[in-house]
């Protein structure tokens, strides 16, 4: 008898591994399931991700320093490198002192020109540690219906020409909506102007466009001041053309200013003011340091605005160069080859470049 239970204790013990085989991969398929990651939740915000708190408050009560426009502000030049951010704080308060926009179409460099198109936008909200700033949606959503841009909220989540400048437009502007748009370097003279018009075309009272650029990159402060001499200088101009014709130890985003300018033209505000133009090595008292240079001014009214209402009504500017303007709107270098003017002189008109090689 006692033989037999010792057999039937090893027939037992023999099989156990068996009977364990189905209750281990039950266990696993159980942890597997208890430990795998849930699903990412969709992304709401864009987070803060160049905030400093020290810095920002210096700025902050560094901003009386900077001289505030005086006037109407239809449009803006701010850096975006946070060393001088008393120049975008003192804009901003600027900006608040008067009649606070409602809306801010925020313009800036996709500096590692990421994403699948030239002109980049968001439908996020940001969050910065004063609340959200909300994306102005309206605007947003005739922009793209264009085609002249496209929504990739990932690729402006890390672009800090516009992330950077979140935390100083909620501060001063708390209200205000935000169309942040980041330019490839690789957009070309039309392309800007197509979308320097298309902005202007959605402009409405308490709208205002901010050009988020740095100036002339790695000169000593001598070379610095010269190059900024050139830039500046098309800047009073509104020379688009000069400025596409320069690198970055001018300017990083000549794409940028030359639709800041498109729609300055467009709306008769293309009439800029300076404020203030500086550079690291004057800011860090290192004259033989490579800087980067800053400007900080304003558009304000200065020409014949575009009647917007016949812009609305002319159809988007083709992509070979040629613009559908309102009628009695001339372009220099451009030649009129067909009109649907009406007698009182209202309508469109076609433009077109001039041919290659002409004067």
């Amino acid at each position: 008898m006692k033989g037999r239970g010792l057999v039937r204790k090893w027939a037992a013990l023999a099989l156990l591994p068996l009977l364990m085989v189905p209750l281990l991969v039950l266990t696993m398929d159980r942890g597997e399931q208890q430990t795998a990651p849930a699903p990412p939740a969709a992304r709401d915000s864009h987070p803060a991700l160049f905030f400093d708190g020290k810095r920002f408050f210096d700025a902050v009560r560094s901003a009386e320093s900077v001289a505030e426009p005086e006037g109407p502000v239809v449009g803006g030049i701010i850096p975006h490198h946070l060393l001088p951010g008393h120049l975008i704080t003192g804009f901003f308060r600027g900006l608040a002192a008067g009649e606070a926009p409602e809306t801010v179409i925020l313009i800036g460099p996709n500096h590692d020109n990421e994403g699948r198109a030239r002109a980049l936008t968001s439908k996020l909200p940001w969050r910065t540690p004063f609340g959200l700033v909300e994306p102005d949606r309206d605007i947003i959503r005739a922009l793209t219906a264009t085609g002249l841009v496209a929504v990739e909220d990932a690729v402006l989540t890390t672009e800090h020409s516009v992330a950077g400048i979140m935390p100083a437009m909620k501060y001063y502007l708390p209200e205000a909506r935000v169309v942040p748009i980041i330019l490839s370097g690789e957009m070309d003279p039309a392309e800007a102007q197509r979308l320097g018009e298309a902005l202007a075309a959605r402009w409405s009272d308490g709208t205002v466009f901010v050009a988020s650029v740095d100036f002339s990159h790695d000169l000593i402060q001598s070379q610095a001041e010269r190059h900024d001499a050139l830039t500046l200088k098309a800047l009073r101009e509104t020379d688009a053309a000069t400025l596409f014709k320069l690198d970055n130890r001018y300017l990083d985003s000549p794409p940028a200013i030359a639709t800041l300018m498109a729609a300055m033209t467009v709306l008769g505000a293309d009439h800029f003011v300076l404020l203030e133009n500086t550079n690291s090595g004057a800011l860090l008292n290192d004259e033989l340091a490579p800087t980067t240079s800053y400007v900080l001014g304003y558009y304000r009214p200065g020409g014949l605005p575009i009647e917007l209402a016949a812009l609305r009504d002319c159809p988007e500017s083709p992509r070979d160069g040629s613009r559908f303007l309102p009628s009695g709107v001339s372009v220099p270098g451009y030649d009129q080859v067909g009109s649907d003017a009406d007698e009182d002189g209202s309508g469109c008109q076609w433009l077109t470049p001039p041919l290659p090689g002409t004067p």
